[in-house]
């Protein structure tokens, strides 16, 4: 009995994606520029096993063009040389994959939507609409379907390749802490760390004392957003006639790197 707030952490943190490897990944980059093609002088796409209906994608972000926009291979003119057509490029003219300079990988139409982790149990864990943070590239994905115990179906192709390294998060309190707010006398969050701290007094044999809670962000962000949500539903919580009672925290936004932030360490002094 009590009230408590479920505070969201990583299910899986820190790990790295065993995608198959990727079809082809250029060194020096693109070194033509052409209206809806992507040139590399050193590649070898038939060799590679390139084919209409792969991918690719920018491995490092250009001008007008975000790490890890994309395109999907329409023809295999030669060697050196596909056709390809999307959002990593533009209409008309060159630029971005289209462009002289741009680094960038091929992945097959098969392996293109997935995230890989080998030895994970993503069936048991994870569900559409849980979170796929990359903390390579910083930008966050949502599971559109569970493969297996070791596949996920993300929303976009090349959102994760090989080697990335990923977190992944619910909303759902999957892979949450409780943190009781009984007697709870003070909470605040911290705007220069973004860390919140709850202190609780109790009365031991000794007289009181107070104990405290620290509760850090899985970034380094500063602002308060995410000590702001948590005491939200603290009131929320402590105002409600039940005596049992357990609000659910979700990811919040923040201005960190990573964008989104969900608790890290929790550290009793």
């Amino acid at each position: 009995m009590g009230k408590y707030i479920n505070i969201p952490q990583a299910i899986l943190g820190g790990v790295t994606a065993t995608n198959t490897a990727v079809l082809y990944a250029s060194v020096l980059g693109t070194d033509g520029a052409a209206e809806g093609k992507v040139t590399d002088s050193v590649a070898d796409f038939v060799g590679d096993g390139v084919v209409a209906g792969d991918f690719v994608i920018i491995t490092t972000a250009v001008t007008g063009y975000a790490v890890r926009s994309w395109a999907e291979v329409t023809a295999v003119d030669d060697l050196n040389t596909l056709s390809v057509t999307g959002p990593g490029l533009p209409a008309t003219g060159t630029g971005g994959l289209s462009a002289s300079g741009t680094i960038f990988s091929v992945i097959a139409a098969a392996d293109a939507y997935q995230c890989v982790v080998a030895g994970s149990n993503f069936t048991t864990v994870l569900r559409p609409g849980d979170w796929v943070l990359n903390t390579n590239t910083k930008i966050n994905y949502q599971v559109n379907e569970v493969l297996s115990d070791t596949a996920i179906l993300l929303t976009s192709p090349g959102s994760v390749i090989v080697g990335d390294t990923v977190d992944l998060v619910s909303n759902r309190g999957e892979g949450s802490v409780r943190v009781c707010i009984d007697n709870a006398t003070l909470m605040r969050g911290n705007i220069s760390n973004g860390e919140l701290t709850i202190h609780y007094k109790k009365g031991p044999s000794a007289g009181a004392v107070t104990q405290k809670l620290a509760i850090s962000p899985s970034e380094a962000i500063t602002d308060d957003a995410f000590a702001i949500e948590f005491m939200r539903l603290a009131e929320k919580a402590l105002s409600s006639q039940w005596t049992n009672v357990t609000e659910q925290m979700t990811i919040v936004g923040d201005d960190g790197a990573q964008g989104l932030v969900y608790a890290g360490a929790l550290t009793w002094s």
